[in-house]
């Protein structure tokens, strides 16, 4: 194998792993909202506060305590993963929520932030990073082979075409 393609495979695989993360996440977030289809109406009941710190500052972030109803009629009670601000949210405040009919306690709230940002954030990342590494790749061997700026010409040496 031609050294600039095993330069390209070694530079490409964080891109790769970042791809591969970025697809896995993405289905695994589609497959939890195709579960969580029963809707429900949420009271937040308190909120767990936890101190954080930042740059040795103190803060605190605010974990909401949820309860709900089933269709069955079972009453949950559970704290969110993700925190909201009371301010905005007091305590008896109604949300919508989506829950899993089959396990009842795996919910998602409708407001809560995209889970699907994070994902697709890997990907682009992960394509990004492969792209550049191809670009380096090329511009590597173009140089090393004089070919200089002639980046096509330098393209259809490396692939042998």
């Amino acid at each position: 194998m031609d050294k600039f393609l095993l330069v390209f495979a070694m530079w490409s695989a964080v891109g790769w792993i970042f791809v591969w993360l970025g697809v896995t996440n993405l289905r695994r977030y589609r497959e939890k909202e195709a579960r969580e289809k029963e809707r429900a109406t949420a009271l937040i009941a308190d909120y767990k506060d936890v101190q954080q710190f930042s740059r040795g500052h103190p803060y605190m972030i605010h974990y909401p305590i949820l309860r709900y109803i089933t269709s069955d009629g079972t009453e949950y009670e559970a704290q969110d993963d993700f925190t909201l601000e009371p301010e905005r949210y007091p305590v008896g405040t109604t949300l919508e929520l989506f829950y899993d009919p089959t396990h009842p306690e795996d919910y998602h709230l409708a407001i809560t932030p995209g889970n699907t940002k994070n994902a697709w954030f890997q990907l682009r990342l992960g394509i990004i990073w492969v792209l550049v590494s191809f670009l380096g790749v090329l511009l590597l061997h173009s140089f090393a082979n004089n070919y200089g700026w002639d980046l096509l010409g330098a393209l259809k040496d490396l692939l042998h075409l």
